[in-house]
């Protein structure tokens, strides 16, 4: 090869090919035609400038300080960036950074970037159209999954005349009329929601319980025509910041993906459990199935990649779940040592210093009283638990003390004032009650009769917030 092959290979790979070095410090020692082409700066706009011109601020600080660590230590960091013009607009560049030496023996870094940005227009364009496709078949999935809470919504108010003078019957009744009215409204609501794009996400405190149940409401239709057998344990007592439309999303594939893979099995079960140690909260979606091939478990998160016939799917599913998971700064895995298939999701959890919500304990045998509760009162400021075991709350009460516990005076096997006196009298209590003068043997700070209103808790909460009584 002669001088003149060299020097067309050099020319060719500056019109295609960004590079540049920097000293430590990041300081621009060398720019190449490609790299002043695509951000749109001139050379010595450059040389001597802080690599940091070219910042978008789409990355995290925790992304930079991962990128430095990695080629401080000698290693070559490679992942995609994306960067900010001259004029302000982004572009996106695979790049590859190593550290090298100059004559002088002196510390430098090499960038090598490819600009892929029409690349990951032609991605985000793909991933847009494999949501309405979901979409449209949500919609189909749940339409008559809104007839049928209408149907009961009609049925119910014709009875409730009949139990005006049965306080207990009548509050049930109520509760399960406005727990139709809600699913109906939440159907609705999530699907409008789902075919809008957000462009300003807005992450809030959120409790992942609240939105596996919220996520159950739009798939449990599919779970009954498939006899599938769903259930949900609960081990967490800690809220995490997430846009909760996203993670419900996430949630309902992974369902879906299981109903899948399991309906024609004999044994067809799928488990949802939620648990926490001192740095995550983790989500597990595990089902009957005989697990993922390693081989097909290191490529599922790829793009395009599907083990359905044609027709079957997109194989964008799994890839959309990684992305939303990772701009929550969460992570997903499957766990190929289990027998059943296992996904683990781990979430980052918030620091409980700079958390400002009001941690709040529901406790009423009746778990579908817990659920209204929870769906009703749970909001970013107010952190709601539920127990439908006196023995469970007791069990973690004294580790994890709330700011607020509401229990309910009539329990299986034992009253509501007993189980106070089990609990730290520094902790506010609020007995709710159906009996129009129960005898308690504790004193609460505040006794409600049920059926109450909504107000009177959504004051009680404010006040608490405020730390008012």
């Amino acid at each position: 090869m002669n001088n003149g092959d060299f020097d067309n290979i050099f020319n060719w790979v500056n019109k295609v090919v960004l590079i540049s070095i920097t000293d430590i410090f990041g300081n621009i020692l060398l720019a190449n035609d490609k790299f002043c082409e695509t951000c749109g700066y001139l050379r010595e706009e450059l040389i001597g400038k802080n690599h940091r011109i070219i910042k978008s601020g789409y990355h995290s600080e925790d992304f930079y300080k991962e990128l430095w660590n990695t080629i401080a230590s000698g290693s070559v960091w490679r992942g995609e960036i994306c960067n900010q013009r001259k004029d302000g607009s982004l572009y996106w560049v695979d790049s590859i950074i190593t550290s090298i030496h100059n004559e002088n023996n002196e510390k430098q870094y090499l960038s090598i970037r490819f600009d892929i940005t029409l690349r990951k227009l032609l991605e985000n364009e793909i991933q847009q159209t494999s949501k309405l496709s979901l979409l449209g078949e949500m919609v189909a999935e749940t339409a008559h999954e809104i007839l049928n809470p209408l149907f009961f919504v009609s049925n119910s108010l014709s009875q409730l005349p009949q139990l005006i003078s049965e306080p207990n019957k009548f509050e049930k009744k109520i509760v399960t009329l406005k727990k139709n009215c809600k699913k109906i409204e939440k159907i609705v609501l999530g699907l409008k929601n789902y075919s809008h794009k957000k462009e300003n996400k807005e992450y809030l405190q959120s409790s992942l319980y609240l939105i596996i149940e919220e996520a159950l409401v739009i798939i449990s239709d599919r779970l009954k025509m498939n006899e599938i057998n769903l259930t949900v344990e609960n081990n967490c007592l800690s809220p995490i910041l997430c846009d909760a439309l996203e993670i419900e999303q996430v949630i309902i594939n992974l369902i879906i993906n299981a109903v899948d893979a399991i309906k024609s099995l004999e044994k067809k079960w799928i488990k949802i459990h939620v648990s926490e140690n001192t740095e995550s909260v983790i989500l597990r979606v595990i089902d009957s199935g005989f697990g993922i091939p390693e081989k097909i478990g290191k490529k599922m998160f790829e793009p395009f990649f599907t083990t359905k016939g044609l027709g079957h799917g997109t194989g964008l599913g799994m890839s959309i779940i990684k992305k939303i998971l990772q701009e929550h700064n969460a992570t997903i895995n499957v766990d190929l040592l289990k027998g059943n298939t296992c996904f683990e999701i781990h979430f980052p959890k918030i620091d409980k210093a700079i958390s400002k919500a009001l941690n709040l304990y529901y406790l009423d045998d009746e778990r579908e009283l817990c659920i209204n509760f929870l769906e009703t009162f749970s909001t970013d400021k107010v952190m709601i638990h539920i127990f439908t075991n006196p023995n469970q709350l007791l069990s973690v009460v004294q580790e994890s003390p709330p700011d607020l516990i509401f229990i309910d005076y009539l329990l299986t096997d034992t009253t509501g004032d007993k189980v106070a006196e089990m609990i730290d009298n520094k902790i506010p209590k609020i007995l709710l009650t159906g009996e129009v003068n129960p005898t308690s043997s504790y004193k609460f700070d505040k006794i409600i009769s049920k059926p109450f209103k909504e107000i009177e808790i959504i004051n009680i909460l404010e006040n608490y917030q405020k730390g008012t009584r």
